[in-house]
């Protein structure tokens, strides 16, 4: 079957119709059983049947259907079972979208293994989704065997849902302890972090030294509501430690560890702003220019400043003289 590419939408820019163009150049060459669709209503499809090497040398051909939203090409497309091969089910990521048929989560979408904007995406995405495939007949496989499905899915795996936006939330924001998190949460959907401030979990650093940039990372790659529900499935986590806010580690909310001493790179001063630095420059050399006055010594206890003769009293001397 030779690939044909449909129509290009007027809508489309240079950069998406050549992307387009390489996307198609590359079925003809290596997917003959793959073909490129690209329609401004329906939006632009990669459908046919892909061939996969199941094993002893037999290849199977599955039906599947790659659709690219907003007809942008330098996003991961969906992965969608035409052929109805595997039945939806959330411990082998087969999700069921009722007439839209049956989508298969390769990844989050948040974290893509394949970046698009490469300029040869196309064949290891592909390959990615072979594999996919693969880890589906290992699935059938085990489950076959007695194994539960809990532990049948091949391979490390993101949880389902709201649950797999608030592991990777939690995976951007690093090991923290519970009240750290919980203190750190309400940054994510309300005002955002300043720079110069110290950062809500606790380690005693400014913010933009610590989980500002996680956190901006996290708001612009989640959906509102998608964020909103991660959000309360993180806090439902934290609310469930112990009241003092310790971690599995048995680490304080303070972010002190187990000894209640912080360490000693978070045993930091305090940077004075500049404004107010100055402040106490200036009022120093006010209190020092009257006498009489008693002023820190920068090596040891207070000392008093002599002071200075009035007008008067050095005449009296000089006619005493």
């Amino acid at each position: 079957m030779t690939p044909r590419a449909g129509r290009t939408s007027p809508s489309l820019n240079p950069g998406a119709r050549a992307r387009f163009q390489s996307y198609a150049n590359h079925l003809a060459k290596h997917e003959p059983g793959l073909i490129q669709r690209l329609d401004e209503p329906a939006g632009a499809t990669i459908t046919g049947d892909l061939s996969v090497m199941v094993g002893a040398g037999v290849r199977l051909p599955y039906t599947i259907e790659l659709r690219f939203q907003d007809l942008d090409p330098f996003q991961p497309p969906e992965v969608w079972d035409r052929g109805r091969h595997f039945r939806p089910d959330g411990e082998r990521h087969v999700e069921d979208h009722g007439s839209q048929g049956w989508r298969w989560c390769l990844w989050l979408p948040q974290a893509p293994e394949v970046d698009f904007a490469d300029p040869e995406p196309l064949r290891p995405f592909l390959e990615k989704v072979r594999g996919f495939i693969i880890k589906q007949l290992i699935y059938q496989d085990r489950i076959r065997r007695g194994i539960p499905r809990s532990q049948a899915w091949p391979g490390p795996a993101w949880a389902h849902g709201h649950q797999g936006h608030a592991q990777w939330i939690h995976e951007q924001l690093g090991p923290l302890d519970h009240a750290g998190l919980r203190r750190l949460l309400p940054y994510l959907l309300g005002n955002r972090l300043s720079y110069n401030r110290r950062c809500p979990c606790g380690s005693g650093k400014k913010a933009g030294l610590c989980h500002r940039a996680a956190a901006e990372r996290i708001r612009e790659a989640l959906h509102v509501q998608d964020l909103r529900r991660a959000v309360e499935e993180l806090g439902r986590g934290a609310s469930g430690a112990t009241g003092s806010g310790r971690g599995a580690s048995g680490a304080t909310g303070s972010g002190r560890g187990a000894s209640g001493i912080r360490p000693r790179s978070e045993r930091r001063h305090r940077i004075r702003p500049r404004s107010e630095r100055r402040h106490r420059i200036r009022r120093s050399r006010r209190l020092s220019s009257h006498g009489g006055l008693t002023m820190p010594s920068p090596t040891g206890p207070p000392r008093s400043t002599p002071r200075r003769p009035s007008c008067s009293s050095s005449r009296a001397q000089s006619s005493l003289r």
